[in-house]
């Protein structure tokens, strides 16, 4: 494995990297649990609520992307590879009533072997639920019948009454694509989160409910960013032609950064409005999905790539930025001409765990436990110590609470005191990480 460019210089952290890269989660950990099971078949959800076909009932669907890298492929015939995994699907009410629920199983068939391992392609399943409006957790798992591997992904929702008034307006779907069925119907094609290609296209789409006498109705898409700020807008003039009109809204796809923003619609007549709003998550190919801000990531970055790195990544005009990002862990991936950067995925799946195990007065990849965990990973060992069994090394300061770590490869400790009793651990020994990498 080449070493990276713009990576730090010192030669022994390069190191360390790709000795926890290449021995990953196998190593046991004494008292760090990894915050999700790294084998298990990952998969992308999205669910959107529209009026049912009775009164006072809503359409529920449910819609699943599973990568076919994630999935276990067959070989069944000389130029044909099979893949199989089951989809359960269970919904609750408030009071944790089970009042529907759906099992069913996808079968995928390649060509190619190269096929099997892609990381841009997706298998697209999708479930519908008739409920009535109210409050719901949805848990969904999916099970690779070959490994037997399983995972799961729970989420909450409000299905509207979209009866109530005489003018009302869906849930928003994203899609990236929509066709038309026999009928000339539009039919969306949800983009369900997963990462997006660099030509792709992106819709809005959503449906309108009108009881009433209006011929035509003025529609408003805002797309803002997490900050308020605009960055698009669409207003158009829709005729009035049935009870329940779609409506499909093109994004300005390439423009959009990987990040989260929010839609919000606004549907008006001559006297009733309908309005509605969602979060949404858009992802790019070859950035990892646990990374919302790449701006942050970017940032992030400080532990592995040299400090004017990453200040030129940075500076660079908001368009290119993206392009500078993924040409840096381009250059660093241990295993170029394949779809996956494991040493990237790995970087940030412990950046991610940092943030969510040493959080603290300030965000969890920051903190001196967060670092060594970035740059060395989980230790082989925590020696816990409430008790201030340390302090007598350290006279003159008031020590509520140590941790030790120890890693045994690399046959180093470090030592974090607690001196406001919060939670607050600092790193004593070494002094700094460069120390310990002199």
């Amino acid at each position: 494995m080449k070493k990276p460019a713009g990576f730090l210089q010192s030669p022994t952290l390069w190191g360390m990297m790709v000795f926890l890269l290449s021995s990953g989660l196998a190593r046991a950990q004494v008292e760090l649990s990894e915050p999700r099971q790294d084998n298990s078949p990952f998969f992308y959800i999205d669910l959107a609520g529209f009026r049912g076909e009775r009164p006072n009932e809503n359409r529920l669907d449910l819609y699943l992307k599973v990568m076919y890298d994630e999935l276990q492929f067959v070989k069944i015939a000389a130029d044909s590879f099979q893949a199989v995994y089951e989809i359960s699907a269970v919904i609750l009410d408030e009071d944790d009533f089970q009042v529907s629920g759906k099992i069913w199983r996808d079968t995928v068939m390649v060509k190619e072997f190269e096929t099997t391992n892609s990381r841009q392609l997706f298998d697209a399943t999708k479930a519908g639920f008739a409920l009535a409006p109210g409050k719901y957790r949805v848990s969904v798992g999916v099970m690779d019948m070959d490994s037997r591997r399983t995972s799961f992904r729970k989420t909450t929702l409000v299905l509207r009454d979209f009866n109530v008034a005489k003018l009302s307006v869906s849930d928003v779907l994203i899609a990236d694509a929509v066709g038309r069925d026999s009928s000339g119907n539009l039919i969306p094609y949800p983009q369900v989160t997963a990462p997006r290609q660099e030509r792709s296209q992106l819709f809005v789409y959503f449906e309108v409910y009108d009881a009433g006498a209006d011929k035509e109705y003025k529609i408003s898409c805002v797309l803002k960013s997490l900050k308020g700020e605009k960055i698009f807008q669409k207003d158009a003039v829709v005729a009035h032609t049935a009870q329940i009109m779609p409506v499909i809204v093109e994004l300005p796809n390439a423009g959009l950064a990987h990040g989260v923003y929010k839609i919000h619609l606004n549907v008006k007549g001559r006297e009733q409005q309908a309005t509605t709003e969602r979060e949404i998550t858009l992802h790019w190919v070859g950035i990892p999905s646990n990374i919302v801000d790449l701006d942050q990531a970017i940032e992030q970055m400080r532990y592995i790539a040299k400090k004017d790195g990453v200040k030129k990544i940075l500076s660079a005009p908001p368009e290119r930025r993206r392009e500078a990002f993924l040409k840096f862990w381009k250059e660093n991936d241990p295993t170029p001409g394949t779809d996956a950067n494991e040493l990237m995925e790995e970087y940030y799946r412990r950046v991610n765990y940092a943030n969510v195990s040493f959080q603290g007065f300030g965000e969890g990849w920051k903190t001196d436990m967060g670092m060594v965990y970035i740059v060395f990973g989980a230790p082989n060992e925590i020696e816990r110590n409430p008790f201030n069994r340390y302090a007598s090394f350290y006279q003159g300061r008031t020590v509520k609470a140590s941790e030790v770590w120890t890693y045994y490869e690399l046959n180093r400790q470090f030592l974090f005191f607690d001196e406001t009793g919060y939670g607050d651990y600092r790193m004593v020994y070494p002094l700094t990480i460069e120390e310990y990498l002199r």
